[in-house]
């Protein structure tokens, strides 16, 4: 991923929580569901920002565990159509202004604002799911592994935004991609549903291969994006970068100790992979990259 000369502000911090009766009550089924019959209606500006302040919303309200969960799942499908039709601004058209401290800054724009809020909101359900208040949603396995997914996905939509130079990306977000797959790998990898869950979902449930789609997204990205690997339809990666993905590994590195021109993930740094020129030593909290034969070609390996 191209590193912008400004400072990349952050947006997954959570909502600090309200107790408005208000709040909460925005999320009840029928306003709720008045409230997304009328969002269509808005056109895709109005879309976007009414979206943008409803997750807003979701995140400081004290939503019970399964209703929080129910309304995530009914927005992401609404999030994605949304921008998927969003113009996408040139870098150059990027907020550029001066601070008192010190040189411009890049800002964020609403698409990955929107990007952000929904990432929190998933968070925050993965974290109600896991606590004692859990225990209401009736098939925690499922709903974990959905969570997963959807959270890479967010993550996967900033990084496409942020392909190429000129771009910023929101700080924290290589960190969140490795916590998420640390996280799969302690509380997810073993469990004995997984393969069933995983083969009588509609969605995939394919948690590694979109943790590894993501690191071939910075691989790719740290060279600009080849013509060729864009949809030309959409202009986002085509399907060849998840099928990249699920042909690469990852690996222990004591694996590759002393073999040169690896591809390090460090699981602890806020990075994509990076090539290590030279002989690979010791490392800690890290997995190798074992890149596809076509992805290898495409890095110039």
């Amino acid at each position: 991923m191209a590193v912008p000369a400004a400072s990349s502000p952050t947006c997954y911090a959570r909502e600090p929580q309200s107790e408005s009766t208000g709040t909460t009550r925005a999320f009840d089924p029928d306003i709720f569901e008045s409230w997304l019959a009328d969002l269509s209606g808005r056109g895709a500006p109005g879309m976007l920002v009414s979206l943008v302040l409803k997750l807003e919303q979701l995140g400081r309200g004290a939503v019970e565990v399964r209703r929080r969960l129910e309304v995530n799942l009914r927005l992401l499908p609404v999030v994605k159509n949304l921008a998927d039709d969003l113009p996408k601004p040139r870098p150059d058209q990027q907020d550029l202004g001066a601070t008192e401290s010190g040189p411009p800054t890049l800002t964020l724009t609403l698409e990955q604002r929107l990007w952000c809020q929904m990432f929190s909101n998933l968070q925050r359900a993965l974290n109600d799911l896991d606590s004692g208040r859990g225990s209401a949603v009736r098939d925690r396995d499922w709903a974990r592994l959905w969570l997963l997914e959807a959270l890479l996905h967010c993550l996967g939509r900033q990084l496409e935004l942020g392909l190429g130079p000129g771009w910023t990306l929101p700080s924290g977000t290589w960190q969140r991609a490795h916590d998420l797959y640390a996280y799969y790998l302690g509380r997810v990898a073993e469990a004995p549903r997984l393969a069933d869950l995983a083969q009588r979902s509609e969605v995939g449930l394919d948690v590694q291969t979109a943790y590894k789609r993501l690191l071939v997204l910075g691989l790719l990205g740290k060279q600009g994006p080849e013509r060729s690997l864009l949809d030309p339809e959409t202009g986002r990666p085509s399907e060849v970068l998840a099928d990249w993905a699920r042909r690469s590994l990852l690996q222990d590195p004591s694996l590759y100790f002393g073999v040169l021109g690896t591809y390090l993930v460090e699981s602890s740094r806020d990075e994509p992979p990076r090539r290590v020129p030279g002989a690979l030593g010791i490392v800690d909290r890290a997995w190798v990259l074992h890149p596809a034969k076509e992805l290898l070609a495409a890095l110039g390996g």
